[in-house]
Parts: C-alpha cells; structure tokens; sequence
C-alpha cells in the first residue's frame, strides 16, 4: 500500500513512465530527440526524488508547497509537449495497444521532414529552460537544508498533485456551491458566510474546496488559502495567511517575534476593511477552529470561507449562525469512477482492452469511489505493461488496504 500511496505523487509518475516509453520505441533512434528526451528524463527523475521525500514531510512549510506547485505545473506543460510530440508523430493516441514499437515504424516516415524534427528540437529546448528554472528554484529555496520527519504520507500532499489531473464528477457541486457563495452579493445585508465541506480522507474536500475558491475568487479584495494540520500552529497558520495578503512592508516588521495574539490581532486588522475569500483547509478539532476564528471578523462586505474537516462536529462548528452551510462529500459514482480510471491509464476513458475490463471492475469496486485510492492506483498501473498480470498483482496487492481503512 506504501506502493500506491507514493505512486500518488501523482503527475510525476506517468509522465516518467511516457519517456520510457519513446525512448523505447523507434524514437530512439532520432539522434537529437533520443539525447533531448534521455535528459529531460534524468532531471525529471530526481526531481520526482525530491517530490516523493517531500511528501513524507508532517508539516510541509509554504515553500515547500510553492516550489511542489510549480513542479506541478511545469510537470503539466512538459506532458503538453510530449503530447504534441506524438500527436506530430501521427498518432491518435490510441496506439498502446499495438506497441510504441508498431506506432513508430508506422510513423518513421513522417520524420523525413526535417521540420517537424526541429519543432520537436525546439520544443524539448523550451523544457530544458524550465527545468533548469524548477532546479535554480530548489537550490534557491534552500529546500534541500529542510529537515524533515519521516511520516505517514500525508493525504492532503498527494491531493495537491492529484487535484487538476482529472476532476471527474466535480462540476456539479462546484458550481452549486459557487453560486451559493455568490448568492446574496446584490443583497442588503452583507453578512459573511461559511462553507463547510466534511468527508472522510481521499473524497477530494480539498479539490473541492480549491475549485470553488478559483471559481469564485474574482469577486474578493483578498484571498487566501491555508492547511491546517493534525497538531496546529497557530501562529504558522496566521503567517502564512499574512504572507498571502496584500500589505505594507512594515506591516510585517518584527513578525518571527509575534505570540499567538499578536498574529490574530495583525490578521484581524489586515481583515478588517476588505472582503475576503479564506480557504482553511482540513481542520481536525473544533478548538482548533475557535481558536483561529476570532481573525476571521464579521464586516458586513459579504467575506467568505470555506472549511474542509473529516468531522462531522467540526463542520457543524464551523458553520454555526444563520450563514453556514455544511456540505457532505459523495464518492463518486461507478460511471465516473470508470472515467477517472481510465482517463489516467489510457488517456481516454473508453479505450480499456477486453481482457482487462474484468479485472479493473473488480480494483474500482475495492477503490469505493474515493478519487484519491484511484489516482493513486491508476498511477501506479499507467507505469506497468498493460498485462492482465501485472494489474492481477496490483489487485492482489490493494487487498487489504482499503479493507482495513
């Protein structure tokens, strides 16, 4: 189970394992490309090192979290590229099956041109460029200095690499909870108002959370969007929220200094004449929400936030006074348990060979719809040959795991 937790470091894996896969086939036979794409492979790969001993932080710190996210997200333009590779190799994508073998004989012919080869030169030089900006950043942000405690993989990491990969089923509640947030903004009562998502661990509160805080974040003064973890800092949670406000330089002088009720007293008074939008982000107890909330000021310009808790009583706690709502998280259904599974594996959602259609109902329905158990376990397949198997060992494998737990 270890395993498949870590092959929930999400974006990183599959994409490694596409490399593999052209430098295996014909392509390596394209000089330039073949030494483009053995690099960029070399890099990505002890990237993907850095990523996986960060996510076994407890408490990851705010640049940590800044340079994973940027990872991220050249992680995403990187995979555009090699799509864009294929898809100018003449390929529709659907070409697993055959072999990258088969695909690039086929298609070896098109590389006459040499200009789609110096498109493809070209392109993999612009990755290079970011890559070598993601390594500066690391060295940068002294990440390699951080001390870390060896833990239980912490959930909510591994969501922040899974939360844009494929949202499936989430434009529903998204939108019906944006416009709810939105709702009485014409109104003349500017009350505030908080949103509490409440799941159990894996549903996908966060992704949640964060898709209806971009839908709707156009509309706020400030935001902000903090975790909160198992033993909270209070005053980490408050500089961190600051850090993320706009203000003057001296505002902050003197912060490492500030106790608790200093933080409080800075980030009331940073609140206090602006509408804001604060997400707060897996809260575990409810006195860990009183204890922060007096930041949070009622000022009648329509401030929201949104909390997300695998507490029942917490959630309640949170939206207590006219102006909450508690939201419960659902797994997802078969249908869309499928197309997540699916989409991860084969890069589409209905392109699951026959012999293992079986074998895959049987790993989705110990999965249970919780989005996180089938990222990770379609991570880790999107890495193996597609044989019945080396998915029958995977099987076999995630047992007792979700069993259990």
């Amino acid at each position: 189970s270890m395993e498949v937790v870590s092959a929930s470091h999400g974006v990183l894996g599959p994409l490694l394992g596409k490399l593999t896969g052209l430098l295996a086939g014909e392509c390596a036979r394209l000089k330039g490309v073949r030494r483009e794409f053995r690099s960029l492979r070399s890099e990505l790969t002890c990237m993907h090192g850095a990523v996986e001993k960060y996510t076994m932080m407890q408490d990851p710190d705010v640049q940590v979290k800044k340079w994973m996210s940027l990872v991220r997200e050249l992680t995403y333009d990187i995979e555009d590229v090699i799509d864009k590779f294929i898809h100018q190799l003449g390929t529709d994508g659907h070409q697993h099956q055959g072999g990258f073998k088969e695909f690039f004989r086929k298609t070896a012919r098109r590389l006459k041109t040499l200009g789609s080869r110096r498109g493809i030169a070209s392109q993999t030089n612009d990755l290079k460029i970011c890559l070598k900006e993601v390594k500066e950043l690391k060295s940068s942000y002294k990440l390699d200095d951080i001390p870390y405690q060896h833990s239980s993989v912490d959930p909510r990491l591994s969501a922040l690499f899974v939360e844009e990969a494929h949202l499936v089923g989430i434009d529903g509640p998204r939108d019906d909870l944006a416009s709810w947030m939105l709702k009485d903004e014409n109104s003349l009562t500017k009350h505030r108002k908080v949103l509490s998502i409440v799941g159990f661990g894996g549903l996908g509160k966060t992704t949640l959370a964060r898709e209806v805080y971009r839908k709707i974040q156009g509309h706020f003064h400030c935001v902000a969007f903090v975790s909160v973890s198992q033993k909270p800092n209070v005053k980490k949670i408050m500089k961190d929220l600051i850090s993320q406000m706009p203000c003057k330089k001296d505002f902050t002088e003197g912060i490492d200094s500030w106790d608790d009720m200093k933080c409080i007293a800075k980030l009331k008074e940073l609140l206090q004449d602006k509408r804001y939008l604060i997400v707060i982000d897996d809260i575990w107890s409810i006195s860990a929400w009183d204890t922060i909330k007096y930041a949070f000021l009622e000022n009648d310009l329509s401030s929201k936030i949104i909390a997300t808790t695998r507490n029942v009583d917490v959630a309640r706690s949170c939206c207590q006074g006219g102006n909450g709502r508690m939201y419960e998280m659902q797994a997802l259904s078969d249908l869309d348990s499928k197309r997540l599974f699916f989409k991860r594996i084969f890069g589409s959602h209905d392109c699951c060979p026959d012999v293992l259609k079986q074998i895959s109902n049987t790993i989705l329905r110990k999965c249970g719809g919780l989005p996180l158990a089938i990222i990770s376990i379609s991570s880790l397949l999107a890495n193996r040959p597609v044989v019945k198997d080396e998915w029958e060992r995977v099987r076999r494998s995630i047992g007792s795991a979700l069993d259990k737990n």
